[in-house]
This record gives C-alpha cells, structure tokens and sequence, in this order.
C-alpha cells in the first residue's frame, strides 16, 4: 500500500506542472488559479467545505456534500493502521459543536477530473486552538450533479510524526 501511495504522489508531482496554471510564488491563496475552470469548480467546493470546517459552520459543510456521503480516516499507530468509517452528516455535526478553534490549511492541493467524477488531493497540517494536531492527505470523491460539484466522500490520512510544514506557509 505505501508503494501505491508513493507511486501515485510521484505521477501527481510529475504531471501538476501540466495541469495547474502558474501560481505567484509569494501568495498563500491560490483559489482560482488552475488553467481547467472545471477544476476551479470543483476546488471552490473543497476550498468552501474547508472554510465551513475551519468557522464550524455545519450548513456551509453540508452545502457542499451529498446526501449519503462519508468519511474515512486512517490513522498510524505503532501497533499498524486503524480504519474509521463514518457518516459525514455525523462528522460534521462534531465539527460544529466542537470546543476552541481548528486550522486546517491545505497546501498542494491537486484535481484530477474525468468527466462527473473528480478527486483532490489535499495535503494537510491540522491545528486545535493553535497548536499543531496531525498532519496528513485529505482525499476528496467529488461528483458533478449536473448543478454543481459535490463532495461524495472524503478519506483522509491522521499522522502525528514526521509532518513538515509547507513552505509557502
């Protein structure tokens, strides 16, 4: 599994330049700069779903998803992997009604799109009331309802060692 998972972070890394428009090298937000405007569609999804996250605002979140949709997080202990899947409307309820603050900025965040199904890869540093949490990848299924892009399912990586942080940050 980690082979897949460095195979596919390499072919990413190597086709990014391909796929993504220049962005200003000192400018943390880059919101709207991929050169397909259907993948700046599907990123405002994610960039609002994670802005919902971020003000615990549990209908900005919903917005963004379908009905049905879930979560999955693995998490690496030392003892191996533990797999979590859960209902997204319950992970969002916790989300807003959640104590202190969180800051999850995303860094390297990359579409791939074939026709009404799309993925992003999301790289992550998570931070609870300031101080650093986990890192990981967020990857979010993503479907086109013909009015929108919505997310389907996220899954997502929770690691605690060896996260850098982005340079641009």
């Amino acid at each position: 599994m980690k082979m897949l998972l460095r195979y596919f972070a390499a072919v990413v890394l190597a086709v990014a330049p391909l796929n993504v428009a220049a962005q200003d090298a000192g400018e943390d937000d880059h919101r709207g700069d991929y050169a397909d405007p259907d993948a700046n569609r599907v990123m405002a999804t994610v960039y609002a779903f994670m802005d919902g996250l971020e003000a615990r605002d549990a209908e900005a979140m919903r917005a963004q998803v379908i009905d049905g949709a879930s979560v999955t997080v693995v998490r690496q202990t030392g003892d191996g992997n533990i797999v979590r899947n859960m209902e997204m409307d319950a992970v969002i309820d916790a989300l807003a009604a959640a104590e202190g603050t969180v800051l999850e900025p995303l860094f390297g965040e990359y579409p791939i799109l074939e026709g009404p199904v799309a993925i992003v890869w999301a790289p992550f540093i998570y931070y609870r009331d300031g101080a650093f949490s986990h890192c990981g990848v967020n990857i979010f299924n993503l479907v086109d309802t013909g009015a929108d892009w919505r997310i389907a399912s996220v899954t997502y990586s929770h690691v605690e060692e060896g996260c850098m942080e982005p340079a641009n940050r």
